[in-house]
This record gives structure tokens, sequence and C-alpha cells, in this order.
């Protein structure tokens, strides 16, 4: 069995002997077959019968710590803007301009700079 999400999820759990091999890893691969590959899911919130292991802390997935990020980082612009130098209502800006970029290039720096965080290291 192939799992398919991010090495932190995986790390938090998955069925024995799964291996995992994330997605974004067969976009070219993909980009080569000309159908789309139908993959099983069970639906969210549901629980498989079949033995897990894992870390029992996983870390939070990392687009969710990217969201706590740049929301962080857009309050303390504005914040920051409003109380003490308006000059700060840039870092904001910075912030949004980095999420636009990223959604239309698929590369987000703020995700890859959180990935070598030390609470995102994990042994597989």
């Amino acid at each position: 069995m192939i799992d398919v999400r991010e090495a932190m999820e995986f790390a938090g759990g998955h069925i024995e002997g799964s291996v995992n091999v994330p997605w974004y890893w067969y976009a070219t691969a993909v980009a080569a077959v000309p159908r789309p590959i139908s993959m099983a899911a069970s639906p969210p919130g549901s629980r498989l019968d079949c033995p897990c292991t894992g870390s029992t802390t996983p870390p939070l997935p990392l687009m969710r710590q990217v969201q706590i990020a740049a929301g962080s980082l857009v309050l303390i612009g504005l914040g920051l803007g409003s109380w003490v130098a308006p000059a700060w209502i840039l870092l904001s800006w910075f912030v949004g301009a980095g999420l636009v970029f990223a959604g239309i290039s698929g590369f987000c720096g703020m995700a890859r700079l959180l990935a070598l965080m030390p609470w995102n290291r994990i042994s597989i």
C-alpha cells in the first residue's frame, strides 16, 4: 500500500507495511499518463480496521503551520503599522505577495523554511 500524504502526516499514523511516497513526487509521472490515476480513499472521519503505527504526537501538517505563521505575520504587521510606525504595514504586504506567488507558482518559501525547523524533523 502506498500512502501519498506528506511525511509528517505519515509519521502521525499509517497502516503497517505501507510506504510513504508523497503525492507531489508523482507530478511529473502523472503528466505522462493519458488518463487520471484513480485512488481509493476512506470518507473523512472514518476509521480503517487495519493495524496502524506512528507517533502519538505528530507535528502539525506543514500547510497549517504556514497558515498560522502567515496569519500571525499579517496581524503583527497590521498592529505594528497602526501603533508603532506606518512602515510596518509593508510586512503584511510582503506576506500577502508571498502567498499570491505561492498560489501561482506552486513554490512556498515559508513552507520550505518551516520544514527545516527542528519540530518538523522526523525519522521514518
